[in-house]
């Protein structure tokens, strides 16, 4: 984690090892895989928030989102350059909405 523009944060994520290819599958149930993970997430992070859950089970759902799509990279071929490009678009869609500017909070 470094510091971004302006003072922002910048969060890295470490390198993840896809599963092995014979559990891997382009399907929908390695997408709903991602939901329900997120899902599980959401659980620890709002028992953190309200003081009856740990820091140290929400980070472990959180690798386990992270697992998660480092399965559906590998299991849908998207290339390094693929997902960069993303992050660009997704970038200069958040910089143009205001995003990365102090401001009222509009999450929606």
């Amino acid at each position: 984690m470094t510091g971004g523009e302006h003072g922002m944060r910048q969060v890295t994520f470490p390198t993840l090892t896809a599963f092995h290819p014979d559990m891997q599958r382009a399907d929908k149930q390695q997408i709903v895989k991602i939901l329900e993970e997120t899902a599980e997430l959401s659980v620890a992070a709002n028992y953190y928030r309200k003081g009856e859950g740990s820091r140290e089970h929400m980070a472990d759902e959180l690798a386990d989102v992270l697992q998660t799509l480092a399965n559906l990279v590998d299991a849908y071929q998207l290339t390094d350059d693929e997902i960069a490009a993303a992050v660009d678009r997704v970038t200069a869609h958040n910089r143009e909405r205001g995003r990365y500017r102090p401001g009222e909070r509009r999450m929606f």
